[in-house]
């Protein structure tokens, strides 16, 4: 973005105090945090300018992405592709008794995660990529920002990461079943949906974001595994995907691009 849409954006998110930490961050070329209290959360948040932080905050907290209200209240959800728990900390205002699973492979990311999440002792986190073997994957840098890391691709700038399946995540932490399975993995949802078998009918609902922008065919894997679903909504970029008993009552503010099927 330019200088100037870079002001608007941190005093849009960040108020004066973000065009100081801004400046700052610009001269010395160094990560610079910003701490603040959001009014519908319990503990302050910790967000880094110059990031993609600040947009995930207003995804979550401004345009409220994640408030879909499910008939059946979660009392266990995984967080996959949590970035800096920012999804995990609404998660756990909305449902304090819920036991919380955050996974996030890339180590910056998952430091602001502890961070953030550490206040909060229904949220577990996990430094790890979810993939459809157990062992270690290939992290790569496409040099898009903090929210733009891509497991299985090994072609630039990366390292080796922890790989964990769903279905291994479920026996480390004594998940029988996962009522809210939120997703944003940047498309290694192919590679995880296309082994789904072992875990998939111990889910309720799942709330994704699509990335067949990136990579052909992300969404064939998904629909093929939850076929026995019996809802589906798309709003703005997630779709999700519901049992009947978890279809959700109530929306958000703004109107859904489409509706339950």
């Amino acid at each position: 973005m330019s200088i100037f849409q870079g002001i608007q954006y941190h005093f849009q998110v960040f108020g004066v105090s973000g065009l100081v930490l801004a400046a700052k961050s610009r001269l010395t070329n160094a990560t610079v945090e910003a701490v603040f209290h959001p009014k519908e959360i319990s503990h302050p948040l910790h967000l880094r300018v110059r990031s993609s932080d600040g947009t995930l905050f207003q995804q979550i907290f401004a345009n409220h992405q994640y408030d879909l209200r499910p008939a059946r209240r979660p009392v266990s959800i995984v967080d996959a592709g949590a970035n800096i728990g920012l999804a995990s900390v609404f998660y756990a205002n909305k449902y304090p008794d819920a036991k919380i699973i955050s996974i996030e492979p890339q180590t910056d990311n998952f430091r602001m995660l502890k961070l953030n999440t550490s206040p909060y002792p229904n949220i577990t986190p996990v430094q790890a990529a979810i993939w459809n073997t157990n062992g270690e994957i290939y992290l790569r840098d496409p040099g898009w920002g903090n929210a733009s890391f891509r497991a299985g691709d090994s072609n630039g700038t990366g390292h080796m990461v922890r790989a964990l399946t769903i279905e291994r995540l479920m026996l480390d932490h004594q998940l029988d079943y996962i009522d809210l399975l939120k997703m944003d993995i940047e498309g290694a949802e192919k590679e995880v949906f296309e082994g789904s078998e072992g875990w998939i009918e111990r889910v309720g609902m799942i709330v994704i974001e699509l990335h067949d922008r990136f990579k052909a065919g992300c969404s064939q894997p998904l629909f093929l595994a939850t076929r026995d679903f019996h809802s589906e909504l798309s709003w703005g970029e997630l779709t999700i995907l519901a049992r009947e008993q978890y279809r959700p009552i109530e929306y958000p503010s703004k109107q859904p691009t489409a509706h339950w099927s």
